[in-house]
């Protein structure tokens, strides 16, 4: 099991992100380049927050596709 720096075990390092896409409309869809931030870090558990600037759209659908 991957272990954090002090070895306590996490999960978080055992997935990782396969891709991420965005869409205005839900019927075209490209390539998205989330900024990750990790604001809570408790050792065995974190929790990601992924930005996507929407620019100058009114919506905008994001789809993260996340593996072990």
């Amino acid at each position: 099991m991957p272990t954090k720096d002090a070895g306590v075990p996490t999960m978080a390092q055992e997935l990782g992100l396969l891709r991420s896409a965005q869409s205005p409309d839900f019927a075209i869809w490209s390539l998205a380049s989330p900024i990750n931030q990790i604001p809570e870090d408790d050792g065995f558990m974190q929790r990601i927050k992924a930005q996507v600037p929407i620019g100058s759209a009114d919506r905008l659908f994001l789809r993260l596709r996340v593996s072990r």
